[in-house]
C-alpha cells in the first residue's frame, strides 16, 4: 500500500520543495547561456497531447539526452513566472542549465509542456537559442482527456498547478469566462496553445533557432519521427532504428484508470466549443486557423 498523506502532511511536502527550489536559487552560481554546449530542443504543446511518446521516441537516439518534465520540473514556479520573468530566467540560469551543462550528449531534449508556459521568452532573453517541436493533437481529444482527469485549466487543484488560466499571461482573452463550463475551459486552453504554436515559430526563427511540426497521431506512422530527426539535423544510427521500431506505435501515459465516468454528447460538445470560439480574441498578430 502506498503512502497516505493528510493534507496538511502535502502542503508541509510542498512547502519543502518550494524551500529548496528557492535555496537552489540563492546559492547555486548562475551557469551562462554561452556554457552550454548541447543543442537545445524544446516542444510548444498543450500537455495530454503526446509528449511522453515524443519523449519515448528521443530516448531511443544514442546522442540525444531526453527527458520528459525533468526535475525539479518547471511547473514548481509555473504560478509565478506569469508576472515575473525575473524569475523564470533565475530558475533556468541557476536550476536548469547547471544540470544541462553536466550533459557529454550532443542534444538536450525536453518534452516538458510547461516550458512554453512561461519559460520560453525568458530563455531566449538568457542568451539560449533553442529549437521548438510543435506538438499538435486534436483539439476536442485534448480537451476532453483534461475534462475526464479533472485537471480544469484555471479551477480545479490540478488544473491550476500544471495548467494556465485566462487570469494568466496568456496570447488569448476569454471575456466571461467565468459562467463557461468546465469543458469548455479545457477547450480554451487547447486555443491558447494553438496561439502559442502560431507565434512562436517566428519568435524562434528570429533567434536563428530550428522550427518542425508534427501531431501524436503523425508518430505512429512510418518515417516521420526520423522525418522530425533529421529535420533537426539529429543523426539515427543503425542501432537506434532499431528501438525507435519497437516504440513507434506504442500507447504512453494514457491514465485510464484517473479517469471520471461523466462525458458530455457530442452535439452538445459542437455548442460548446462553438461559443469559446465565439468569445475567444486573440492578442498575438499571429493568429492561428479556427480563431479568425
Amino acid at each position: 500500500m502506498g503512502r497516505i498523506f493528510t493534507r496538511g502532511k502535502r502542503r508541509h511536502i510542498i512547502k519543502a520543495h518550494l524551500s529548496s527550489l528557492i535555496w537552489s536559487l540563492r546559492r547555486s552560481s548562475p551557469v551562462p547561456a554561452s556554457e552550454i554546449p548541447a543543442r537545445l530542443i524544446f516542444t510548444v504543446t498543450n500537455g495530454r497531447s503526446g509528449s511522453n511518446t515524443l519523449y519515448e521516441l528521443f530516448n531511443c537516439i544514442s546522442c540525444v539526452e531526453a527527458h520528459h518534465e525533468s526535475r525539479p520540473s518547471y511547473h514548481l514556479l509555473l504560478r509565478n513566472v506569469q508576472h515575473r520573468e525575473i524569475l523564470a530566467q533565475a530558475f533556468l540560469r541557476s536550476v536548469k542549465l547547471p544540470r544541462i551543462q553536466e550533459t557529454d550528449k550532443q542534444f538536450y531534449f525536453d518534452a516538458s509542456h510547461f516550458f512554453c508556459k512561461g519559460y520560453l521568452e525568458p530563455a531566449l532573453k538568457i542568451g539560449l537559442r533553442p529549437s521548438l517541436i510543435i506538438l499538435r493533437r486534436d483539439r476536442r481529444k485534448i480537451a476532453l482527456s483534461l475534462f475526464r482527469l479533472q485537471t480544469i485549466p484555471g479551477r480545479t487543484k490540478k488544473g491550476l498547478k500544471y495548467y494556465l488560466s485566462p487570469c494568466s499571461a496568456t496570447l488569448t482573452e476569454l471575456p466571461g469566462h467565468e459562467d463557461l463550463t468546465d469543458y469548455q475551459m479545457c477547450y480554451w486552453h487547447v486555443l491558447e496553445i494553438e496561439a502559442r504554436q502560431a507565434y512562436y515559430p517566428g519568435l524562434i526563427a528570429e533567434h536563428g533557432g530550428a522550427v518542425v511540426e508534427t501531431s501524436v497521431e503523425k508518430l505512429n506512422l512510418d518515417g516521420e519521427f526520423e522525418r522530425v530527426a533529421r529535420e533537426l539535423d539529429i543523426p539515427i544510427t543503425d542501432a537506434d532504428r532499431k528501438r525507435i521500431e519497437e516504440v513507434r506505435g506504442m500507447s504512453f501515459n494514457t491514465k485510464s484508470k484517473k479517469r471520471r465516468s461523466e462525458d458530455i454528447d457530442a452535439g452538445s460538445l459542437d455548442e460548446q466549443e462553438q461559443e469559446v470560439l465565439a468569445r475567444i480574441r486573440t492578442k498575438s498578430r499571429t493568429i492561428p486557423q479556427g480563431l479568425k
